[in-house]
């Protein structure tokens, strides 16, 4: 991959040769004193040390190129240490993790927060929000997927959901939709559907999007590993939502994963991505055509193929634009039947695809959630 061919290059400049880096990657990658000799920063050669996973070469060599960049950035002032921290005030140099924002409401703290991703090879922003909690407690975790166009900031700023989480005691996560940046390939034609805004939640294997969108991978395995990591977290108490894309997402992830989160729910959900024209377009570009493949990023398919929740709870409004051409919750409710799933899929009539209809409903969401997660 063009990224990583790219980080070996910096790290022969680093190091002297290509053989060097080879037998660093190889032989002592747990030795400080290995690193030393190499002119690595004392910091940064503790840092690889303590988290030498080079059995991955191409994602540790990013980490260390990160690292070291980063020590001297801060030894030459140009970063402050303390944008390299996590929630205890400690250097974070295992998975880095800069605040941008953090603000108190409703007792807890809205922050907000960006890294670089191993996952997408891209800088990733996502946000939490941390209710009032005794120090020394840990929460459970709900995940919030968002849908088409959208960012980790639509739901903080519209969703309305903070007075229910510090009342219910619910750390919520908000990651972004799709890698960015440059040479993160978008649609060709521009359009919102598909690319930017528009990652699906699924790992491309088609070039040029299997460079960069590897969302599955972030959400089930990278972005939880960074929020263990640095909050009050209980992993063994996870759920997960989404909206619309989001929905898809937390319905697909959700029903893989099983073991991870203890309960799923979605607003307005894309609840079969094979049989509709948003989803078609999607899985064809990050996929190919080879349907079989898409079965991994189908609700309905995944609950035929065995997967078996406990619980579902799904909230649909009826004035939405793209219920019978995009949603369609019947295939959902008809594949729960078919397959003795406890659906509990609620129609609302007047209400659209906006986050007027969300907001109105995400603090039943969340007390559900926590009583599935007790």
């Amino acid at each position: 991959m063009e990224d990583n061919n790219n980080t070996v290059d910096k790290l022969v400049r680093l190091f002297g040769s290509q053989k060097a880096v080879a037998e660093i990657a190889q032989c002592s990658p747990n030795s400080v004193s290995n690193w030393r000799k190499r002119g690595v920063p004392l910091k940064s050669a503790k840092a690889i040390s303590d988290n030498a996973h080079l059995k991955n070469v191409d994602i540790t060599m990013q980490q260390i190129v990160d690292w070291i960049d980063i020590d001297k950035n801060i030894e030459n002032g140009a970063i402050k240490s303390s944008d390299f921290q996590n929630s205890k005030g400690e250097a974070n140099y295992g998975r880095l993790m800069k605040t941008l924002s953090s603000i108190k409401s409703h007792g807890g703290v809205q922050g907000v927060y960006t890294h670089q991703s191993d996952a997408t090879h891209t800088p990733m922003t996502f946000s939490v929000f941390v209710p009032p909690h005794e120090a020394g407690q840990t929460l459970p975790v709900l995940w919030y997927l968002s849908g088409l166009t959208c960012t980790h900031a639509n739901v903080m700023e519209k969703g309305e959901y903070r007075q229910a989480c510090a009342e219910h005691g619910v750390i919520f996560v908000a990651p972004d939709t799709s890698p960015r940046g440059d040479g993160v390939a978008d649609d060709p034609d521009g359009a919102y559907d598909f690319g930017l805004g528009a990652g699906f939640y699924v790992n491309a294997t088609r070039a040029p999007y299997s460079n960069h969108y590897k969302m599955r991978d972030y959400i089930e395995k990278e972005l939880p590993r960074l929020i263990a990591e640095n909050f009050p977290a209980d992993m063994s108490r996870q759920g997960i939502t989404g909206h619309s894309m989001g929905g898809h997402g937390a319905l697909t992830i959700g029903l893989r994963n099983l073991d991870v989160y203890k309960s799923i729910s979605a607003f307005s959900p894309i609840v079969s991505p094979v049989a509709c024209p948003w989803g078609q377009k999607a899985l064809t570009g990050y996929l190919g055509g080879d349907q079989k493949t898409w079965e991994d990023y189908d609700a309905c398919a995944l609950i035929k193929n065995g997967a078996h929740a406990d619980h579902l709870l799904i909230d649909q409004g009826l004035a939405d634009d793209f219920l019978e051409s995009q949603l369609k919750p019947d295939l959902i409710e008809a594949a729960c039947r078919d397959h003795d799933i406890k659906l509990n899929l609620r129609r609302h009539a007047g209400y659209d695809h906006s986050y007027y209809f969300i907001s109105t409903f995400l603090a039943d969401h969340i007390a559900w959630h926590k009583e599935q997660l007790k």
